[in-house]
Order: structure tokens, then C-alpha cells, then sequence
């Protein structure tokens, strides 16, 4: 019954973003550049955040150009990983790609895009989408362009990510009971590491089945993929840390960018724009309806407690070792801690 009441919720969000994002588009009129055939890659499902903003970009760049500009979408890694899709990104042999900015950093070693994975960054929606407008954020997405040939055409976000356990967590001590599962990413391993979890890397294609033979006994990730992965199957308690942001971005390569017509350019460009206030207001109210739906419909304990004393550690012991050898990441810190004052 609990699996039926999710999937029921889960189509009523997909809908609900789909009527959404109809009843805003707005006609597109006198296109007059080429005809096109592009591809966008995910690493995301349909039903996730980041495949919905990939499928609202062709639907918006098709209605803008009169059809005449065709995006193929292609989800769940069919053109490649996360990692992969970033290469191709520079490569150019993928036109468009949704990610983050910690990617340039595990890829290409872009150190500011390193900042992103750093726990306890933003202290909140607002806080990120602020920074989205500052002129330091301008300036990392103009060093992404002149640097590894890739432009970010729009931000949101794919939520904030939280703990989740077949074990309650009440207190930092707690923290020692966790076989945590984290991703192969430095930062998150250093972060949890500090806190006193045993941290045990698997890949999320695994994940499911490493809760259920005991590998691993939590979990960190955002509500909404939590959620639609039915991995509260294996868990018992959410604990809502907030502790790192997921950044989401719509990338293009400027290597395809560069040889569209102007007209084209226009309408990718305002296709972007669009999308991604939208899309960063929806997944805010996704993350809110899934984390209900975790506590409501699955039978999941929502745990909440202070966590400043995890964030004092985070700073002390993650920050510093990060910060030190990002040339203007203090700079980048203090703008963000700023915005949220």
C-alpha cells in the first residue's frame, strides 16, 4: 500500500511540472535561422529533477524555433556518466548536458567549482539563488567558458541533501553508527569522515542492494532521489541536515554553440533564461512534497536537531583543507556567507 500511495504522488509532481511549464510557454514568433538535430545527455532518470529540466529545455527550444530546432533528450546515462558527459561537453560530441560545477573540479581539476561540494556553503534557497546573480558567479561561469569551452546557459538546483539511516541519528555521536554510503568524491568522503561515520564508496547503481545485504546501513542524498529511487524501502529515518547543495546547470558546448546561426543562439540562450528561474522555484517545491512524502507515505521518522556543531567541525576540519588551494575561494566564501546575512 505504501509503494502504491508513493508512485501516486510521484506521477502528481511529474504532472503538476508538466502543466506548469505548458501553461507558462509563451508562442514563439518569426523564426528565421536553420534547422537543427541536437542531443542532450543526462545521467538523471525521467522522473528526476535533472531529467524533467533536460526535457523542459528541448520542449522550450522547440516551441521558440517553430520546431525547426529538434533537441534529442537521452536520460539514465545512455550517452555516458556524469564524468563522461562533461568530457564530451569540451569535446563537443554532446551538445547539452544538465550538471554541476564540482564536476569541473573532479574532471579537469577547476578548483572553484570545488566550493559547491563543500558542506554548509548556503544556508538556504535563497541564499543560493542570490549568489546565482552575484557577479562572482558571473565570473566562474566566464572562467568555464574561457577555459574548458563549456557554457552555463541556466541554474538551478536539484535540492539540498540530507541523511538517511536504518538507525536513528539524534546527536553527533550518533554519527559514529553510520556505514555511511557516499560517492566517489573526495569532498563528501573528507566531510563525513570528520563527522565520525565509516564511510563506504559504492556506486549509486548499487546502492539499493548494498542497504539491503547490510554493506552499508545510510545514505545521503536529496529528498526527491530518495524518493523517486524507492530507497526508503531500506531506511527507517530521514534527518534533515541540509548539509550540502546539489548545483544543477544547463551546459552547451561552445564548440556546437559557436556554429549555430544567430538566430539559433538567440533562441537556445532564451530558451535557458527561461527555464531556469522556473525550474529552480520547482524543484524547491519538489524537494518540500518529497520530503513529506517520505515522512507522510513511507513510514519514514523525520529527525531533526541542531546542527551547528557539525557545521563548526565541517569548517574546521573540510573548508580549510579545500580553501587553501582555491586561488579566490575565501573571496567566493565570504560573498556567499554575506548574501545570506
Amino acid at each position: 500500500m505504501k509503494k502504491v500511495l508513493c508512485l501516486a504522488l510521484m506521477v502528481a509532481l511529474a504532472f503538476t511540472f508538466v502543466a506548469c511549464g505548458a501553461a507558462s510557454a509563451a508562442g514563439a514568433v518569426g523564426y528565421t535561422g536553420e534547422s537543427y538535430t541536437l542531443k542532450i545527455g543526462t545521467y538523471f532518470s525521467g522522473k528526476q529533477v535533472g531529467g524533467e529540466y533536460a526535457q523542459e529545455f528541448s520542449d522550450k527550444v522547440a516551441e521558440l524555433s517553430d520546431g525547426k530546432i529538434k533537441i534529442d533528450v537521452y536520460q539514465d546515462m545512455q550517452l555516458g556518466s556524469q564524468s563522461e558527459l562533461t568530457e564530451a561537453l569540451q569535446l563537443g560530441t554532446v551538445d547539452f548536458a544538465p550538471n554541476d560545477f564540482s564536476m569541473y573540479d573532479t574532471v579537469y581539476g577547476y578548483k572553484k567549482g570545488a566550493i559547491f561540494g563543500l558542506p554548509f556553503v548556503f544556508a538556504s534557497y535563497e541564499n543560493v539563488w542570490a549568489f546565482y546573480q552575484s557577479e562572482e558567479f558571473t565570473q566562474m561561469k566566464q572562467e568555464l567558458l574561457d577555459q574548458y569551452e563549456v557554457r552555463t546557459l541556466s541554474s538551478a538546483t536539484d535540492g539540498f541533501r540530507k541523511l538517511y539511516a536504518q538507525v536513528p541519528v539524534n546527536n553527533i555521536d550518533d554519527m559514529k553508527k553510520l556505514k555511511l554510503r557516499v560517492p566517489d568524491i573526495s569532498s563528501y568522503v573528507d566531510t563525513f569522515q570528520a563527522l565520525g561515520c565509516n564511510t563506504v564508496i559504492v556506486p549509486g547503481a548499487e546502492l539499493y542492494t548494498s542497504l539491503q545485504n547490510g554493506i552499508v546501513n545510510s545514505l545521503e542524498r536529496p529528498a526527491d532521489g530518495m524518493y523517486s529511487n524507492n530507497l526508503w524501502e531500506q531506511t527507517k529515518y530521514v534527518i534533515n541536515t541540509n548539509h550540502m547543495l546539489v548545483d544543477l546547470h544547463l551546459f552547451v558546448s561552445e564548440k556546437i554553440f559557436s556554429k549555430l546561426d544567430p538566430a539559433a543562439q538567440a533562441v537556445i540562450i532564451q530558451a535557458g533564461n527561461d527555464i531556469g528561474e522556473y525550474h529552480f522555484k520547482y524543484c524547491q517545491e519538489r524537494d518540500k512534497k518529497a520530503l513529506d512524502a517520505l515522512v507522510n507515505d513511507c513510514n519514514q521518522q523525520l529527525i531533526e536537531f541542531d546542527t551547528t556543531q557539525m557545521k563548526q567541525i565541517c569548517k574546521e576540519k573540510v573548508w580549510t583543507k579545500y580553501l587553501k588551494d582555491i586561488d579566490g575561494g575565501q573571496k567566493i566564501i565570504d560573498k556567499i556567507e554575506s548574501l545570506a546575512k
